[in-house]
């Protein structure tokens, strides 16, 4: 009989689009495993079927994601396995981020966050916390259905029911035209109030700092509460899989897990290239300072080989912003550009997915890693001056996917016998 595994994607948005890579991943894994995969948003659901195992990909920012996994993989008798999506910086206590640009903004809710993680670490604690959690998130729910619902149709229709109702006291005024004004009044001042009081609140929670001000503190305000969260959950596992060579969770670890690489599967092994096509450059993911530059710099030594279309069109406008591609084809070299000077990783889940979208990854740093040195081409490439170059570069970029795979074959393997041992 086959063993059934919940992949639990709760923490996580609705449409997935952050995890698919890893979703796709899983499914490949398993597809001819003696197990049924369970992908589910309610980690209750652990209770009601009989499940052997709960599979977790890290998520743990909100304080409600934190002690409801606390309070329920101390019940689970099953095998927890927890994958880890992001860098661990022990240094500065947070993930991801290297540059650490907070000093004292947001200390106190920071203080304030550790000291509610670290309560869910006891059991009564953690169900007071899952209880108090929950019950703010539907008053906030239902806060955002009166403020933003009502005073849209739903308003409209509740006038239209007043109105009925008091039909008989408008007509007995003679003056139906003032109480219709009058309401239409009372709406309007409903929605400023509302307006108002949203922008004091956001003006409260930037310490008075401008949208633009605050964007460079959001992203890492957001890995530190992710990095709180992790540490109060992490010993609760059984094994940890890690998405990339440099990604070390025994720091954070007050015992022993079994913890095993995990490769991302890759659907796509060869990339086609026309001839009587020029290669396109493109970029897509958020674009920083530092990566416009980058952008600007390859504009200004152009090869005339490449069509730099596209790169052309993203620097006109220096604003920060992400980049959606809304295309996929042949001939399509795709720049993949760390997300600061000082950054020392790669990204192999951005190579897998230009590969599978047939694009050609090209990577302008000298990354160590597997991934970098089996999947992309290099900043050389870009000197190409003609096709039979280019195809030898395409032709060797072939090679190395077909390597690759032999190593996702053997990680596939690795992992499976670490579960059967384990589950």
């Amino acid at each position: 009989m086959k063993k059934k595994i919940l992949i639990y994607t709760g923490n996580h948005h609705t449409s997935n689009d952050g995890i698919l890579d890893y979703l796709n991943t899983l499914n490949s894994l398993f597809d001819d495993a003696d197990y049924i995969l369970v992908k589910s948003t309610q980690l209750i659901d652990l209770f009601i079927k009989n499940f052997h195992a709960v599979v977790v990909i890290e998520e743990f920012s909100k304080t409600i994601n934190v002690s409801k996994t606390s309070l329920l993989l101390r019940k689970f008798k099953g095998k927890k396995i927890l994958i880890l999506t992001e860098f661990i910086n022990e240094k500065n206590k947070t993930l991801n981020s290297f540059e650490n640009i907070l000093r004292n903004e947001y200390s106190f809710f920071l203080k304030f966050k550790k000291m509610i993680n670290f309560l869910s670490k006891n059991s009564i604690m953690s169900f007071i916390m899952y209880v108090f959690s929950h019950s703010l998130n539907y008053i906030k729910n239902l806060r955002s259905f009166i403020l933003q619902k009502i005073p849209g149709i739903f308003f409209r229709i509740l006038l239209l029911l007043i109105s009925i109702l008091l039909l008989p006291f408008i007509n007995l005024f003679k003056k139906p035209y003032k109480i219709s004004k009058l309401i239409r009044l009372l709406a309007v001042k409903v929605r400023k109030t509302r307006f108002k009081g949203d922008n004091i609140w956001k003006n409260i929670l930037r310490l008075g700092k401008t949208e633009k001000e605050f964007d460079q503190y959001r992203e890492e305000i957001y890995m530190k509460t992710r990095y709180l969260g992790l540490i109060n959950v992490i010993n609760h596992f059984d094994i940890i899989l890690t998405s990339h060579d440099n990604i070390f969770p025994e720091k954070i670890l007050n015992k022993s897990i079994s913890t095993e690489r995990i490769y991302f599967s890759l659907k796509n092994d060869k990339i086609e290239i026309d001839k009587n096509t020029k290669i396109k450059l493109s970029f897509s993911g958020y674009l920083n300072k530092y990566r416009l530059d980058v952008l600007k710099l390859l504009c200004k030594d152009k090869n005339d080989f490449f069509n730099y279309n596209e790169i052309e069109e993203i620097i006109k406008f220096s604003k920060p912003r992400f980049i959606k591609k809304k295309y996929d084809g042949c001939n399509i070299c795709s720049l993949h550009i760390k997300k600061s000077k000082e950054w020392p990783f790669s990204s192999p889940t951005r190579y897998i997915n230009s590969i599978n979208k047939n694009e050609i990854p090209l990577i302008l740093d000298d990354f160590k890693d597997g991934e970098s040195k089996l999947l992309t081409l290099k900043k050389i490439c870009l000197k190409t001056s003609n096709w039979e170059e280019f195809k030898q570069e395409i032709d060797e970029l072939n090679k190395r996917i077909k390597d690759y795979q032999i190593l996702l074959n053997n990680n596939k393997q690795s992992i499976k016998n670490l579960i059967q041992k384990n589950v």
